[in-house]
Formats: C-alpha cells, sequence, structure tokens
C-alpha cells in the first residue's frame, strides 16, 4: 500500500500531530487510524468528555513537527 502524504508532501503515519480544519477552525489532532483512502483524526485537547474523530483525505491535514505538537498540548493543559 502506498503511503499518505500530506498536502505539503510529507508522509503521515499513524500517532503523528497534524493540523486540520473542522467547523471553520483549525484544530490539532492525532492520526489514529489509516485507511485506504482516509485517515482517522482524533482531536488533541479535547474538553468533552467524549473523544471526538474525524475521517479526513490526507491533502486536507498537514504534519507537524512532534515538538510543536508537544508544546500545544503542554500549553493547553
Amino acid at each position: 500500500m502506498e503511503k499518505h502524504k500530506d498536502i505539503l508532501g510529507k508522509e503521515i503515519d499513524l500517532n503523528d500531530i497534524i493540523a486540520f480544519c473542522q467547523n471553520n477552525s483549525l484544530s490539532i489532532g492525532k492520526i489514529i487510524k489509516i485507511n485506504p483512502k482516509m485517515i482517522k483524526v482524533e482531536k488533541l485537547n479535547n474538553n468533552l468528555k467524549y473523544k471526538s474523530s474525524y475521517n479526513k483525505y490526507p491533502k486536507d491535514v498537514v504534519k507537524i513537527d512532534q515538538q510543536e505538537g508537544i508544546l500545544f498540548i503542554l500549553k493547553n493543559l
């Protein structure tokens, strides 16, 4: 199976931190599942009691460096 690539052409894998658009706002999330055509993304730092996940096309996301993802999580605790 061919590797998925984000909009900038970077390869994306399971557990990568990404930025994606949802409901006209920019969100930060983590890839929790890779399907043949789409990826399943779980929103990070979600204050709701349940986890929200979305199916996205790989070309609709941008991969973020792990360090920037960790800084986002720590900043929003």
